[in-house]
């Protein structure tokens, strides 16, 4: 996981960029950065209720969109939903999301072609 800080002044051109990489996702862990930015607290606030990165040093960790006896982080993705029960994340994906391309007949490849009629 990654965290990426994109911070800029409206009096100067400046502008600041701060890249937090290799996150553990067993364990995500980050410095905040609302002792330079207060600001921060807020959007900390979110990616801590989306994706369950905790912010050392942030005052205010709590959820904002989950209720706060939920469970799980909705936008790791990485939870089963009340249908899917029974499959676990290793059994592949189900048939009806897999890709299929066009079908051609390895005869005729323009078969698999259609033409509007000419007007």
């Amino acid at each position: 996981m990654q965290v990426v800080y994109h911070l800029w002044s409206e009096t100067s051109p400046d502008w600041l960029r701060i890249i937090v990489d290799g996150i553990s996702r067993d364990d995500p862990r980050c410095p905040s950065a609302t002792f330079l930015w207060t600001g921060a607290e807020w959007l900390e606030r979110e990616a801590y209720d989306m994706f369950g990165i905790i912010f050392e040093g942030n005052r205010d960790l709590r959820r904002i969109f989950m209720p706060p006896d939920y469970t799980s982080f909705p936008l790791r993705k990485d939870f089963l939903l009340p249908d899917d029960a029974a499959r676990s994340p290793g059994e592949g994906v189900r048939h009806i999301e897999r890709p299929y391309g066009p079908a051609v007949v390895a005869d005729d490849p323009a078969a698999g072609v259609r033409r509007a009629p000419a007007s």
